[in-house]
C-alpha cells in the first residue's frame, strides 16, 4: 500500500484492541518501514501497563484512547509518554470540558489528538471546535463527508472543502436540528459485526486455524465466501472471497482492495 500511494499519503492501521502483546510487538516491528502515521489501539484498553512494553520495543507511532470515558483512564498513557496520539472520544470521555481538560494534559507531554469520530453532525462539529482550540492536532477521524448524513434533520452542518473542515459562522457548534425531520426518522437499532468462534462462543478475535467465517457473506458479492486465504503468522491470517476475490484483514477489520475505509480529515 506505501509503494502504491507513495510517501505524501498518510496511512493509519487500526487494530482496534484484537491482538495480544506478542502479536502486538510482531506486527508494530514490521509495520515500522511503512513509515505509518500511527497504529491505532494495538492492545487491549483495560490494560493500559502492557503499553510499557510495547514502547520499548517499537518506534512506530501509537494511538490509543477512543475507548475511555474520562481523563483518570488517559493518566498512565499520557504520564508515562506511552502514545503519540490520543483518540478522544467527545461523546464519550464527558464532552467538550472533560475534553479539554485531556487536551491541555496532552500538550505537556507533546501528544497530538487524533478525535475519535465514527458518530453524526453533532459528534463532527464537537470535535472540530476542540481541535480549533488545540494547539497540537494530528487528524481528525471522519466517517462520512458532512452534508450526506440525515441533511433533512440537520440542514445546517459543518462545511468540508477539499478534505478539510471549515470552522463554522453560525452560533454554538454550528449544527442545527429539525426536530419534525428527527421524529420522522426514529432511531433504528444498528448492530455491529460481531466475531464467533466454530462453535458459535462469541469472540474478540479469530483463534488461529478458522478456516470460514459462520455467517458472515462478502460484501461485494453478497456470498458467503470468505475463507481463509492463506496461513499467516499467530492470530495473522487474511481471508479471502472464493467468488470475487474481496480480502477481508480480519486482524485489522479492514476491508481492503474494492472497499473503503474511514476518511479521515484536517481540522
Amino acid at each position: 500500500m506505501r509503494e502504491a500511494v507513495g510517501d505524501d499519503m498518510e496511512i493509519a492501521f487500526d487494530v482496534h484492541t484484537r491482538l495480544d502483546l506478542p502479536d502486538t510487538l510482531w506486527l508494530c516491528n514490521e509495520l515500522e518501514p511503512c513509515l505509518l502515521f500511527f497504529v491505532e489501539d494495538p492492545l487491549r484498553c483495560e490494560n493500559t501497563h502492557s503499553y510499557r512494553t510495547l514502547r520499548q520495543r517499537t518506534s512506530a507511532p501509537l494511538a490509543a484512547g477512543e475507548q475511555f470515558i474520562s481523563k483518570w483512564e488517559f493518566r498512565q498513557l499520557i504520564e508515562e509518554d506511552l502514545i503519540d496520539y490520543a483518540r478522544i472520544d467527545v461523546c464519550i470521555v464527558g464532552g467538550l470540558t472533560e475534553a479539554r481538560k485531556i487536551a491541555g494534559w496532552c500538550e505537556t507531554h507533546y501528544i497530538k489528538l487524533a478525535t475519535h469520530n465514527p458518530l453524526g453532525p453533532f459528534s463532527t462539529a464537537a470535535c472540530l471546535h476542540l481541535n480549533m482550540a488545540s494547539p497540537l492536532v494530528g487528524v481528525q477521524e471522519q466517517a462520512r463527508k458532512p452534508g450526506t448524513q440525515l441533511p433533512d434533520v440537520f440542514p445546517e452542518q459543518v462545511e468540508w472543502k477539499d478534505g478539510w473542515l471549515l470552522p463554522p459562522e453560525r452560533s454554538g457548534l454550528g449544527v442545527t436540528l429539525d426536530r419534525e425531520a428527527a421524529r420522522a426518522n426514529p432511531m433504528r437499532e444498528r448492530r455491529h459485526r460481531q466475531l464467533q468462534k466454530p462453535d458459535g462462543s462469541v469472540a474478540n478475535r479469530w483463534p488461529p486455524g478458522c478456516g470460514v467465517q459462520p455467517g458472515r457473506a462478502c460484501w461485494p458479492c453478497k456470498q458467503e465466501n470468505i475463507a481463509r486465504a492463506w496461513p499467516g503468522p499467530g492470530l495473522f491470517a487474511p481471508f479471502r472471497c472464493s467468488q470475487c476475490c474481496f480480502r477481508l484483514d480480519l486482524w485489522t477489520h479492514c476491508e481492503l482492495s474494492h472497499a473503503g475505509g474511514a476518511n479521515w480529515s484536517r481540522a
